[in-house]
């Protein structure tokens, strides 16, 4: 091989190697820039099988996941340009360090379980990547991993059998890949256990496939020894399910080590009453109960599991119902109400858990108010309290909320003062958010919340507005947290609309920004768009439907706020604002068919005086546009009847009176 491939790529090193081929890092002679070039020789392999990693890496698109720029083919090899990632493998960094602190681990994990998320939730067919491997992951200069070497990655298709050759690399692989030469996504929660053995405790995983993980020394935590024994299991059904379920133990991992401890305790009482059955006849119906309350945990365990697996999926109802499920088998288990918590503030249903946790406020006294009569539960509640108050823009009791929630134990306490600070900031006290935002510096919290917090306290002074987009922009380009960006992006957008002085050109031009920075955050968060962020860019649309100087150009904004409304019903909101929103905004374009539908439904689901009174309305206008010939108002009297059977019941009948005049005016009698 020359020194310059293709004319244009001039050689400067070998950056890679491995079973499938070598890795260059080069340059563009012709455009500039530096790329990875990996040459696969052909020999006798099967072309179309070495054709597998570039086509597969093309339909990818995640920053974690290395980026193909183009494909050349010759007689000898196949050869893939690449995008060059700057950093270092972990394989390189163990090999300087030996092993990297926990909380370094936790975080690359964490990334890790981003992107292996991705994969593993691509349709029509999940990506497995199979490789997972300390040389295979690269830390860049701003600390984000990036997946490289897709050579053994592949869709998985159930019942799929390995009949091709792979070179698997023994002790980070999977057993079932060896011995039954099958995978699933489960595969690859094997190989990140192992990897993640080896980050934290410098020691490389063995040959033998059946026991990769050593005795855990006293460096490795105890609740990280609990992840990576779970994780890594011989029989797939006795790991994590789902990469999420991992991912979700990494992030609470100090919640986890309470969690091992109530396990032992319930595991000390559990045997403890075993052997007292043997000593006192009549304990065993005792007994029998411990063992129906542990089968009732394990199921609510489960049923936890599977809603974190919906709330992901914005499948909302499915969430809700299992957390729901879980508190009523086993009322006093944490991570349900933990969850319920969760469903509120990701569906945006913020009155309704600051409703929930207020009506679980059990008080037995003046001086003794617990959630649920739990008071490990009481720090939690007082921060998603303070959580919900905040989107609310409750800020004074964002902060009350907050400050109790400070005092606890059971919560990070740096994230009380995250939201004591950014109720300050936006009370306009950012003197005295001051010292809460030097501790957080301090003890190195999030940078991206710590941005967060510069953007907000830029927002409130004179003449920052360009700053605080700056910052949030920041937070919007980096962070991995869905909800945060989804702030970032609403308060960007809301710094142009608030701003016409700074940001119009004597054209209106905010308005426009206001929607392009929610249009451009929707675009860049695709499918972990939050239901916040697709509302507020409905309701953006409608408000720039009522400025709208023709007709024309008001259908067209209604029509793009439909079909948010209409996303958000899909994801499984079913708040009847939601229903009479949509189907206003059908009436307004004079769609009257979705309209009635959408009224419907709303009426269906809620049952009460309001939607029948949308839906009547919509039932009697649909039918007086029509010729008189070609009108029917049969079903606008059953419903006008049934909702004034609902007036009377709810005590509302004055409020009939302008649908009255309205059937009136069109000449139908009720």
């Amino acid at each position: 091989m020359s020194n310059l491939l293709f004319d244009r790529f001039k050689k400067i090193r070998v950056i890679g190697q491995g079973g499938m081929g070598t890795v260059y890092l080069v340059e563009d002679m012709i455009n500039g820039g530096f790329f990875a070039i990996k040459e696969i020789p052909i020999k006798k392999r099967d072309r179309k099988l070495l054709l597998r990693e570039p086509l597969l890496l093309k339909k990818l698109d995640h920053d974690a996941i290395v980026k193909v720029e183009d494909i050349y083919e010759t007689d000898k090899a196949i050869y893939i340009i690449m995008e060059y990632i700057e950093g270092r493998s972990l394989k390189e960094l163990l090999l300087d360090e030996r092993k990297a602190p926990e909380k370094n681990v936790v975080d690359w994990a964490i990334q890790i379980c981003d992107t292996l998320e991705y994969l593993h939730t691509l349709e029509p067919h999940p990506v497995v990547y199979r490789d997972i491997k300390p040389s295979n992951i690269i830390v860049n200069k701003n600390n984000k991993i990036v997946l490289i070497d897709f050579g053994i990655a592949c869709e998985y298709r159930r019942d799929h059998i390995e009949t091709a050759q792979v070179a698997l690399t023994r002790g980070y692989c999977a057993p079932e890949q060896y011995i039954e030469k099958t995978f699933d996504t489960r595969s690859d929660i094997y190989s990140l256990g192992v990897t993640i053995y080896h980050m934290i405790s410098g020691i490389a995983p063995t040959d033998n496939y059946a026991k990769p993980i050593p005795k855990f020394d006293s460096s490795v935590s105890k609740e990280m020894e609990y992840i990576i024994t779970k994780a890594t299991r011989f029989d797939p059904d006795e790991r994590y399910q789902s990469v999420f379920d991992l991912k979700y133990d990494l992030i609470n991992i100090d919640r986890l080590n309470r969690d091992l401890r109530r396990l032992v305790i319930k595991q000390i009482i559990a045997y403890s009453v075993f052997f007292v059955v043997y000593l006192i006849f009549g304990l065993v119906i005792y007994f029998g109960m411990s063992v129906i309350n542990q089968e009732s945990s394990e199921i609510s365990r489960q049923l936890v599991a599977d809603g974190r697996v919906s709330l992901h999926q914005f499948s909302y109802s499915g969430a809700v119902s299992a957390f729901e499920k879980a508190v009523q088998l086993n009322p006093g288990y944490i991570e349900a109400y933990l969850g319920i918590f969760d469903y509120y503030l990701e569906a945006a249903k913020y009155d309704e858990g600051i409703n929930y946790i207020r009506a679980n406020m059990v008080s037995s006294s003046e001086t003794d108010n617990h959630f649920k009569g739990m008071p490990e539960m009481d720090g939690p509640a007082n921060l998603y309290l303070a959580k919900y108050y905040y989107k609310k823009q409750n800020y004074s009791a964002c902060y009350s909320s907050a400050t109790l929630a400070q005092i606890s134990d059971a919560i990070d306490r740096k994230e009380a003062m995250f939201y004591i600070a950014l109720s300050l900031i936006n009370m306009g006290n950012a003197s005295e958010a001051a010292p809460f935002i030097n501790e957080l510096e301090a003890s190195s919290y999030s940078s991206d919340r710590l941005n967060y917090l510069y953007a907000e306290k830029s927002k409130m002074e004179s003449g920052r507005a360009s700053d605080a987009i700056g910052f949030y922009d920041t937070v919007i380009n980096n962070s991995s947290d869905n909800l945060l960006i989804s702030d970032a992006i609403i308060q960007k957008a809301n710094i142009y609309k608030n701003n016409p002085d700074a940001f119009d050109s004597g054209g209106g031009n905010s308005q426009q920004l206001y929607i392009l920075a929610l249009e451009q955050g929707d675009s860049s968060m695709g499918e972990n768009a939050t239901a916040d962020l697709i509302h507020t860019k409905a309701k953006a649309y409608e408000q720039k439907a009522d400025t709208a100087t023709n007709e024309e150009e008001k259908n067209a904004d209604l029509k793009l706020a439909t079909e948010n409304y209409t996303r958000l019903l899909e994801m499984g909101k079913s708040e009847l604002d939601l229903y009479l929103d949509l189907g206003t905004a059908f009436q307004s374009m004079e769609d009257y068919d979705n309209a009635e539908r959408v009224f419907s439904e709303g009426a269906k689901a809620h049952n009460n005086f309001l939607s029948y009174y949308y839906l009547t309305n919509v039932q009697f206008e649909k039918e007086a546009r029509k010729e008189k010939s070609g009108q029917d108002f049969n079903n606008a009297l059953k419903s006008y009847g049934y909702l004034e059977e609902l007036a009377i019941k709810e005590g509302m009948l004055d409020k009939l009176e302008p649908l009255k005049k309205m059937i009136n005016k069109i000449g139908v009698e009720v």
